[in-house]
């Protein structure tokens, strides 16, 4: 045999026995078993494979669990697909759950405080995260969220606000930036906690406190920063308690669309994590301004907006205009604005700045009071509407309080056209303190300089001088000046960034009398315009301003035989506007226990800061007389 004829043998002896392991690899055949962890197999399920083989994988289900998928070891961080490519023997497969958390809670006691100037507090209240779907896609639970929060100021005024929003966990714009663990004392006893250090993009630290063995954490740390890096607020949330509430099966979705807007896509009822998609049309001279839910927390700007229905749900699709439709005051008006509804709607008018609301039947309605309104209508066709409403004319204002153990009321009306000249006086970025002297006055001076604003800075001074004069109280210096001061601290006390969705929002004496509410500086402002104006009216001989202190504003006054009160260096008195009730003080009072930061010089008690001259110097403390 030549030794290509050897060769060629040769060749076709491995080819033959190469052919032959392929077939033997092909054909060889192993078992498959199943580790349920207390589940049950859904599905028809292969109980063998040959190496190669591209599996279809039945699913599991387990009582109270979601099925993730199969893994071929504990160890495994990637589940098994179903490709037994580079397999070789028996193998079985386990199946991996998560707990179902839907309708799972945690509701957290807070603690903490926010600093910031004029409208530092402290924070306390509750706060529960609610997980309301598991998205298998996504990995991910949707979660709800809603708070009840307590601030208290520095001068122990205290205010409740409430809100709630819904959120993808994994859309919050975070890190992880640190990980150890921690031995505290829970609700649970004493544990050994994982613990998790979060960063957001803006800087702001969330840390959390869990474990393994449960599905809700046990404490939160949120600190928030500025831009600079300096801390802003930091809030302690503890593990209060726990629970599942049934999450519905039927959810309705309400869409109400504003005037030169309708909506469609609504299929209500759906199914608990359907999908659902609604789309806006616009009618001509109409701008979209988005969808918004329940709370007016705007959703999306989008024409078309998909989202998770997670229970009972209202949309609302909102044009861009200030205004739909102006009515007059005292006048009879049609409240069937399109002449669309049927004679059973039901119209809820709801005026958006005292949010006082009344629900009609009658087509006919009068405005009684100027001002902001929206009117929400139903009908049983399923025509839901809502419009924004301009009502213009007087706004009556009622204001009680207290003088001399006796109780004094007066009502004040106030154009609503006035007010709105009034908000549009300054910028937001002007509604702030500034180191031109003559434009921090100005929100004094021109409540009885400015045309529209000074006949009611007359009016209310008239009527509290009548009121003084019925009362028997006598009109001197002295009573004037805490008659006028009950009168501001009767005010409510509200924050810029809550009502005016500004940090900073310095208001004139008018809209402080509009809103019937303000805070520290807004206070002292309108007390140095009514002392002013009475003083200049009925003769009185004091004089009057006000003054910026760390985190704090105050009204300051000279009277003659002040006694024994402190004033500040130049002589004036301090005169608190927040202060009401049982905490109520007369001019030269300084409240003994109320402190106040500044980022110089630390925590302060307020009267170091407004008797000693060192911060007059660097304008830490400033003065601003009027007269």
């Amino acid at each position: 045999m030549d030794k290509l004829s050897a060769l060629i043998v040769f060749l076709g002896v491995a080819i033959a026995c190469t052919a032959g392991a392929l077939i033997l690899v092909e054909y060889e055949e192993f078992s498959i078993d199943y580790d349920l962890g207390d589940g049950e197999l859904s599905g028809n399920a292969p109980v063998k494979y040959h190496p190669g083989d591209i599996l279809e994988l039945p699913s599991a289900t387990k009582e109270g669990f979601f099925f993730m998928g199969w893994v071929l070891s504990e160890d495994d961080e990637d589940f098994f697909n179903g490709n037994t490519k580079g397999l070789r023997g028996n193998i079985t497969l386990i199946a991996v759950y998560s707990q179902n958390l839907n309708g799972c809670w945690e509701r957290f006691n807070l603690s903490g405080e926010y600093r910031d100037w004029f409208n530092s507090y402290t924070i306390s209240g509750q706060q529960t995260f609610k997980h309301m779907y598991y998205d298998v896609e996504r990995g991910e639970y949707y979660m709800h969220s809603d708070y009840m929060k307590v601030y208290t100021y520095y001068n122990g005024i205290s205010r409740t606000i409430s809100n709630s929003y819904e959120y993808w966990p994994t859309e919050v714009d975070w890190e992880v930036t640190g990980e150890w663990t921690e031995t505290i004392e829970t609700v649970d006893g004493v544990k050994e906690c994982n613990v998790t250090e979060f960063t957001y993009g803006d800087g702001s630290v969330q840390t959390v406190w869990g474990s393994d063995d449960v599905w809700y954490e046990y404490k939160l740390v949120y600190v928030e920063k500025d831009r600079y890096g300096n801390i802003v607020s930091t809030t302690t949330f503890t593990l209060k308690d726990y629970g599942t509430d049934e999450m519905p099966k039927d959810c309705t979705v309400d869409v109400v669309a504003e005037n030169g807007i309708t909506v469609s896509g609504n299929e209500s009822p759906y199914t608990l994590g359907d999908i659902a998609t609604l789309t806006a049309t616009v009618g001509s001279g109409t701008t979209f301004a988005g969808w918004y839910d329940a709370n007016m927390n705007l959703l999306s700007r989008n024409l078309t907006y998909k989202f998770t229905v997670v229970g009972d749900m209202t949309i609302y699709a909102l044009n861009n205009q200030s205004d739909d439709v102006t009515f007059a005051s005292d006048t009879p008006v049609n409240l069937d604005i399109e002449d669309i509804f049927s004679d059973d709607a039901v119209f809820t008018i709801t005026n958006t700045d005292t949010l006082e609301s009344e629900t009609v039947t009658n087509e006919t309605y009068t405005f009684l009071n100027g001002g902001p309104y929206r009117i929400t209508v139903t009908d049983t066709n399923g025509v839901h509407k809502i419009y924004s409403v301009k009502v213009t004319g007087l706004a009556d204002r009622v204001f009680e309080w207290k003088f001399n153990g006796k109780t004094y009321n007066v009502t004040l009306g106030i154009d609503y056209d006035d007010l709105l000249k009034a908000r549009s006086l300054y910028t937001v970025s002007e509604r702030a303190y500034s180191s031109n002297t003559s434009h921090n006055t100005s929100f004094v001076t021109y409540a009885y300089e400015k045309d529209f604003m000074a006949p009611y800075m007359d009016q209310l001074v008239e009527l509290v001088h009548t009121a003084m004069v019925g009362k028997n109280d006598t009109v001197n210096d002295s009573n004037v000046v805490n008659c006028l001061l009950r009168f501001v601290q009767y005010i409510e006390y509200e924050t810029d960034l809550d009502t005016m969705g500004a940090n900073e929002y310095w208001k004139f004496p008018l809209e402080t009398l509009y809103d019937q509410g303000g805070d520290c500086e807004d206070t002292s402002i309108l007390f140095a315009a009514m002392a002013h104006v009475f003083k200049e009216k009925y003769g009185m001989t004091y004089h009057c301003g006000f003054e910026v202190i760390p985190q704090h504003a105050i009204a300051i006054v000279k009277l003659s035989g002040s006694g024994s009160y402190q004033t500040n260096p130049s002589g004036w008195l301090y005169c608190e506007t927040t202060a009401k009730d049982s905490s109520a003080t007369d001019a030269g009072e300084i409240p003994p226990k109320m402190t106040v930061y500044s980022s110089k010089y630390g925590t302060q008690y307020v009267k170091e800061y407004f008797t000693n001259s060192k911060y007059y110097s660097d304008k830490t403390s400033e003065m601003f007389a009027i007269d």
